[in-house]
């Protein structure tokens, strides 16, 4: 569904809570921002987490959408929870979530704690962008499952883990059950799977409290192709992985589309840096188009063979056009002689290849075609 979620406060998913495995939320081409949820009480019936969205237990996929510019707001120390206080900036996803983001934008959000014992309780106000954690009870606990496909997570701020946290308490004494949609229905474990990235850029979020977390932190699982701003934070290390490197990405602004979104800037590593075998999603069908619906994969460094961009957007080579051709030689010569010239092109930074013309005094025109 195209829509707008914007500007609701709560304690739990500012601007959606999707619970219950029987509950499914699609958004497609939508925005989620401008909300705001809150656990400033003891008596404050949760953890003032997902800011923008929280999905407990709950099925739900977010298609060319971007949810931008949400917060999750706890005071740490009245809270009943603290470790699970003010998490999930943008996005988090609770217990037997299933949470698959593909084509989107998760950008400018943030995680805020009030009155935090850091010393104490490390677990809280992480996941700017998203968080991704079990929920545990007694001796048991549930663990979510999240696929992140060609998005772009940027911008986002956290006490640890600006752009993505998985860390939760550590926990002994029971069992975690995997989702019925995984491959071995309802086993037993004794951890749970992380989160799965692939063709997505982290870079460039803040860490306010743990240096080395800017990006994330936790356990991830790296499907290949991914581009990362701080390679101690992120442990990517998958086929086609770019760590430590900066995107050069644009400002969030309308590119066209129906949602605002970042796009690569000219010489960004994140250009035709995906697997030449083309990019697919959750599914393994093949992605045609970007988030704003541009065709994808596009030839974006211009050699001739398109491949898929890291992130949720490609980039439009747009050609320079060429104005004027300059020719350096002789000015007179001999018929049937052989002379060189030295063409330049207008301007410099012309799309090549480059084709131009000319013609000798009462000869015939020269066709020439080259770099």
């Amino acid at each position: 569904t195209r829509s707008q979620f914007g500007y609701g406060a709560y304690n739990e998913g500012g601007g959606i809570f999707n619970a219950g495995y029987s509950a499914v939320t699609i958004i497609r081409g939508g925005t989620i921002s401008g909300n705001l949820v809150t656990a400033m009480h003891a008596l404050e019936p949760s953890d003032g987490s997902g800011g923008g969205l929280h999905n407990h237990g709950g099925r739900v996929e977010i298609r060319e959408s971007t949810i931008r510019d949400n917060d999750a707001i706890c005071d740490q120390v009245v809270h009943g929870d603290p470790d699970l206080c003010g998490r999930g900036g943008g996005i988090v996803n609770v217990g037997a979530g299933r949470l698959v983001v593909l084509n989107s934008t998760i950008s400018g959000n943030e995680t805020t704690l009030l009155n935090s014992d850091h010393g104490t309780y490390l677990g809280g106000g992480g996941g700017g962008g998203l968080a991704h954690m079990p929920s545990c009870s007694g001796s048991h606990c549930w663990c979510p499952a999240t696929t992140i496909i060609n998005s772009t997570i940027t911008n986002n701020t956290a006490d640890h883990g600006g752009a993505i946290d998985t860390r939760w308490e550590t926990w002994t004494g029971g069992t975690y059950d995997i989702p019925e949609w995984e491959v071995e229905p309802n086993s037993n474990i004794n951890e749970c799977p992380g989160l799965s990235v692939l063709h997505t850029i982290v870079a460039s979020n803040t860490a306010t409290f743990t240096a080395g977390t800017e990006d994330c932190w936790g356990e991830y699982d790296s499907a290949a192709y991914n581009l990362t701003g701080k390679g101690t934070g992120c442990p990517f290390g998958g086929v086609g992985d770019i760590t430590s490197a900066d995107p050069l990405l644009g400002s969030l602004v309308d590119n066209g589309g129906n949602t605002k979104t970042h796009v690569p800037l000219a010489g960004s590593p994140a250009i035709d840096a995906g697997d030449p075998a083309g990019c697919a999603d959750h599914l393994g069908a093949p992605i045609t188009a970007d988030q704003r619906g541009y065709p994808r994969p596009l030839d974006g460094d211009g050699d001739g063979n398109p491949i898929c961009d890291i992130g949720s957007v490609e980039y439009l080579l747009i050609p320079t056009p060429l104005t004027g051709v300059t020719l350096d030689g002789p000015a007179s010569g001999v018929i049937q002689a052989s002379y060189s010239f030295t063409a330049t092109a207008s301007p410099i930074t012309a799309t090549l290849p480059i084709s131009y013309s000319w013609t000798a005094n009462s000869q015939a025109p020269n066709d020439h075609t080259g770099g």
